[in-house]
């Protein structure tokens, strides 16, 4: 995924390597998790920034899902809307 693509105000939408379908947005601090089904678009809120979780350095990015949740999800979760 080339995180230049994406900018404050883009469309994106959650489909990325997930055996469930189900993604977890979390809260900026990683306390608060809402799970929202895959497939659906989501708005980039901000630029991308790299958190630790669970020993590893993960580029996260603050979204807003199309049914009203907002948070951070990880970038690898993300492509591109296309329509």
């Amino acid at each position: 995924m080339d995180n230049g693509s994406m900018k404050p105000g883009t469309l994106m939408k959650l489909s990325g390597p997930h055996p469930t379908n189900r993604y977890a947005i979390t809260s900026s601090d990683l306390t608060n998790i809402a799970y929202v089904e895959g497939n659906q678009p989501v708005l980039v809120l901000g630029v991308s920034t790299q958190q630790q979780y669970s020993g590893s350095s993960l580029n996260v990015v603050e979204v807003l899902t199309a049914c009203g949740v907002r948070g951070m999800v990880f970038v690898a979760w993300l492509e591109e809307l296309r329509g």
